[in-house]
């Protein structure tokens, strides 16, 4: 049994898992938060989100790096693995960022948490545009694919949703408190 030649079938599954921790760091274990009331337990299903992502962001980088090595180039299977892997790896920078910079959130101070709140807003922003990215990616290279031309088709869209988020997050962040303010029909107070 050659273990080179097998790699892929069983890092082929790392993928997979990668995205099965991720959506359970993202919908499970906040869910599992709400119903907590014990807060020593809460503290510590503060991490695991983040530890989940990371494990997945290493596998996926595995299953990346392996099937490129493999099949020595990289293919629509690989950049995707990758985007995967990167779009896991965002919100543990962030929260390493963030931590490392201001502290545990019970020692920061008000102007701290508001300075890591912003932090968290802009990887917020990020992940979205990695998810409209990938997406753009995968609806390109699936619309390409029968004209043999499946990556360039993906790059192409991947950089459209890149571009149109882009906008999207510079008319939330100029034009965000008219816009609700306009919802609601309200208006600011007057000096």
């Amino acid at each position: 049994m050659d273990p080179v030649r097998n790699a892929p079938g069983i890092i082929g599954w790392f993928p997979v898992l990668a995205i099965l921790l991720a959506l359970t760091a993202v919908v499970l274990i906040p869910t599992i938060r709400r119903r907590i009331e014990d807060d020593e337990a809460d503290a510590g299903l503060n991490l695991l989100p983040f530890a989940l992502l990371l494990v997945a962001a290493i596998l996926a980088t595995a299953s990346a790096v392996v099937d490129t090595v493999v099949d020595a180039r990289a293919g629509l299977r690989e950049l995707t693995t990758a985007a995967l892997a990167v779009m896991c790896a965002t919100p543990v920078t962030g929260a390493i960022v963030t931590r490392w910079r201001w502290g545990s959130p019970g020692s920061r101070t008000f102007h701290q948490q508001i300075a890591a709140n912003r932090v968290g807003s802009v990887v917020l922003t990020v992940v979205l545009v990695e998810v409209l990215a990938l997406t753009g990616y995968v609806i390109g290279a699936s619309i390409g694919a029968p004209f043999g031309a499946a990556m360039a088709t993906g790059v192409v869209l991947a950089a459209v949703s890149v571009v149109l988020a882009g906008l999207a997050a510079v008319v939330a962040a100029r034009r965000g408190p008219d816009l609700v303010l306009d919802l609601v029909h309200a208006r600011p107070l007057d000096a």
